[in-house]
């Protein structure tokens, strides 16, 4: 697995999560020490699962045993799949087996339409460590935020684009709370995103659809025209007065 792919996609479209299927001859182990090397504040490796289709899991760890025994003993859970017309007592000899490669694996037996929220949430939020993430305390109230957006953007090189992402975190156009986008540049593109009162951005050699987006409150907007379009002398900047710059709760 290249470590240089999950990094590309986490820095350009930034999901709240990221599902990585193995290969069935893939050691699960091996992936996740790679992975590692990369976790930090945004990147988080959560409680990875072992889907076994008990149709033919015999005849796998047969064929591939110290493969099979990898997968199992590294993942936090164990989900036998197609067991929703088993008996109980067929359910219990599957576990027995899976039991004997790692005691103490945690392991679902049932269809997953069996299963309450709570089952899916743990999965979504048990870290690899098996910590747990715990959900941010959200305002309940309804927050109303602006977007903004523009196609066919620029600027005048990377000292250029550094400086408006600094301008940004400080407050210069407006309370911008999440932005993204890519920029083009004479030899490719620059890749960025900002959240959290920080900021990331990729240099790519190859030419991305100019867009930008700025979600925030009181974006100034005649402003950041200024500094993204080629013809900014010809736009005028309104007068803006009043401005403070207040935090946002998400």
């Amino acid at each position: 697995m290249s470590i240089d792919f999950i990094l590309t996609i986490a820095n350009t479209i930034s999901p709240d999560y990221l599902v990585v299927e193995l290969t069935g001859v893939a050691k699960l182990g091996n992936i996740l020490k790679n992975l590692q090397r990369i976790e930090y504040e945004k990147i988080r490796l959560l409680s990875p699962l072992c889907i076994l289709d008990i149709e033919s899991m015999r005849s796998y760890g047969n064929e591939f045993p110290d493969i099979f025994r990898d997968q199992i003993c590294s993942a936090g859970q164990v989900i036998l799949s197609k067991t929703e017309n088993m008996s109980e007592r067929e359910r219990g000899e599957l576990i027995s087996e899976v039991q004997s490669i790692s005691p103490d694996a945690v392991i679902t037996d049932r269809h997953y339409m069996e299963y309450p929220d709570k089952w899916w949430n743990d999965i979504l939020c048990t870290y690899l460590d098996g910590s747990s993430k715990i959900p941010e305390n959200l305002n309940k109230s309804t927050i109303a935020l602006d977007t903004f957006s523009l196609s066919d953007v620029t600027v005048g090189g990377i000292g250029s684009f550094m400086c408006f992402m600094e301008n940004i975190i400080r407050g210069e156009y407006g309370d911008i709370i999440r932005s993204k986008g890519s920029i083009p540049l004479k030899n490719g593109s620059i890749i960025f995103d900002v959240a959290g009162g920080k900021y990331s951005f990729l240099l790519t050699d190859t030419f991305e659809d100019a867009k930008v987006i700025f979600i925030g409150n009181r974006i100034r907007r005649q402003k950041i025209r200024k500094i993204l379009f080629n013809n900014s002398e010809k736009i005028k900047i309104l007068p803006f007065s009043g401005y403070r710059r207040e935090s946002s709760v998400l």
